[in-house]
């Protein structure tokens, strides 16, 4: 996300009637259609996804840690 919208944002907040929550980005605003037309189980699902956290760089993607080659 760009450093800027997320500044507009922040502005736009500070400078009107604050609203509950602010869409910032085309992810969000693709993510908000998708619930509006998706049914809650298959939007969860979606949303996951778009929003997993990357595992570290030494896990599996299943979170399993990969054994790592000692030379003795």
């Amino acid at each position: 996300m760009e450093p800027g919208a997320v500044a507009q944002a922040i502005l736009l907040a500070a400078t009107t009637r604050p609203r509950m929550r602010y869409l910032v980005g085309r992810d969000a605003k693709a993510l908000l259609a998708l619930k509006r037309l998706l049914p809650e189980t298959l939007f969860e699902r979606v949303r996951r996804r778009v929003f997993q956290p990357n595992p570290p760089a030494d896990q599996e993607p299943h979170g399993r840690p990969q054994e790592m080659a000692t030379s003795d």
